[in-house]
């Protein structure tokens, strides 16, 4: 049985609200889900940041984390994140990824 799931959300747009409803859905079933924002991803953190994102925590989605390549690159700098996200570099991520059970794009 998958009882960690992450979820690399490398689009903007449609693609990542129905990324983001999946992983509550999991949470919603007692799975932990991490969700990690990479490439077009970040936009999902431009102000307004997206309420969906938000909302993460309420589902006991506790560990979101943003790829700091990909941050740089998007204009936007950690200072600016919400205190619930961490940054984790691009050379570290996938070291991360392997202590999950599954890993959804």
């Amino acid at each position: 049985m998958v009882e960690s799931v992450l979820y690399q959300i490398r689009h903007n747009g449609i693609l990542a609200e129905e990324a983001l409803d999946s992983a509550m859905t999991l949470a919603a079933f007692e799975r932990k889900v991490t969700v990690l924002l990479l490439a077009d991803g970040v936009q999902l953190l431009v102000p307004p940041v997206n309420g969906r994102l938000k909302a993460l925590p309420l589902y006991d989605i506790r560990e979101i984390w943003v790829e700091r390549e990909s941050l740089a690159g998007s204009g936007l700098s950690e200072s600016t994140l919400p205190k619930f996200i961490q940054c984790v570099g691009q050379d570290r991520w996938p070291r991360l990824a392997s202590q999950f059970d599954a890993v959804l794009s």
